[in-house]
């Protein structure tokens, strides 16, 4: 029996609103799955946007929780949605992509927000003009807990900070959600979302593409509210993200200096220890304590 999808929104005439104006579309998508009860900050954020060529595409994975009924309400502020069953947030993902009309191409998570009404009109400036110098833009993330939504710490920092530089086995990248990526990394290139990783693919594709890339542009501002929460953040997930990011590394041909290596298997061994003997918690204070330690902010143990 063939799986019907469910789907919706506004589906704007980008053809038209392109042959009328010179300013950049910008298409945002965002993957859900029972996420009822933190989608609203997202659209709350989205709705207040200055900026008004924004292609918001939401890829839902079969919602039970009330999710489809928000989309559905939703209609006018959505382009384009869409809820059937899907193997995870990149298989999400790679589904939207089919359907983006935008000039540039941003991943948000459900119960991230733009950071404030005119980001995206600040954001424009900059990508106007950002083509074909660069493909890839991104700016600043703002970390937050994710029950209390209390801040944490911004991360995002100068290009030239992240040349060279490695965290744990794989290379220092910006965060995925202050990342605007050139339409044409996915349809000239044809690229999309490694689904064989279920944590790692983001960092795999970017990767790929900066193979190509002659730098990435940085924009001096906080783009996104990001709380501190999805599978990535659970303890165990570590341990499949060490494993998911040496693959990636051995297939992008990246090799991991001796000193990361060595710490990073170092550290895979403790943790595979301790999350056989200790619970989540006890591993989440622990992880805080060694950031303490180290004069990190503390995120695994904040409310």
């Amino acid at each position: 029996m063939a799986i019907q999808r469910l789907s919706g929104g506004k589906q704007t005439d980008w053809q038209s609103i392109r042959a009328q104006t010179d300013q950049p579309i910008i298409t945002i998508i965002t993957s859900t799955y029972n996420v009822a009860k933190d989608l609203h900050w997202t659209i709350d954020s989205i709705k207040a946007q200055s900026y008004p060529h924004i292609q918001w595409i939401v890829a839902d994975g079969a919602s039970d929780d009330g999710t489809v009924e928000i989309l559905q309400k939703h209609n006018e502020l959505i382009d384009y949605w869409f809820s059937e069953p899907d193997t995870g947030i990149y298989d999400a993902w790679n589904k939207a992509l089919e359907h983006v009309k935008g000039d540039w191409v941003q991943f948000i998570g459900a119960g991230d927000e733009l950071y404030e009404p005119d980001t995206l009109t600040k954001v424009a400036k900059y990508l106007k003009d950002a083509h074909p110098m660069y493909d890839l833009v991104y700016g600043q993330v703002m970390h937050i807990s994710e029950k209390g939504r209390k801040e944490l710490f911004i991360s995002g920092e100068p290009w030239e900070k992240y040349v060279g530089q490695w965290e744990g086995n794989r290379p220092k990248l910006p965060v995925q959600t202050g990342i605007y990526h050139h339409v044409t990394h996915f349809t000239e290139s044809n690229r999309l979302f490694d689904t064989r990783y279920r944590i790692v693919a983001d960092c795999h594709l970017l990767l790929q593409l900066l193979k190509n890339s002659r730098a990435m542009k940085f924009l001096p501002f906080i783009i996104t509210i990001m709380p501190m929460g999805g599978i990535s953040s659970l303890m165990a997930s570590s341990l499949q993200m060490y494993a998911e990011t040496s693959h990636s590394m051995k297939s992008l041909g990246l090799k991991i200096p001796i000193r990361n290596k060595a710490s990073s298997y170092t550290k895979y061994i403790l943790k595979k220890i301790a999350y056989k003997i200790l619970s989540e918690k006890t591993c989440r204070k622990l992880h805080d304590q060694v950031r303490n330690i180290q004069g990190k902010t503390k995120v695994y143990t904040v409310e």
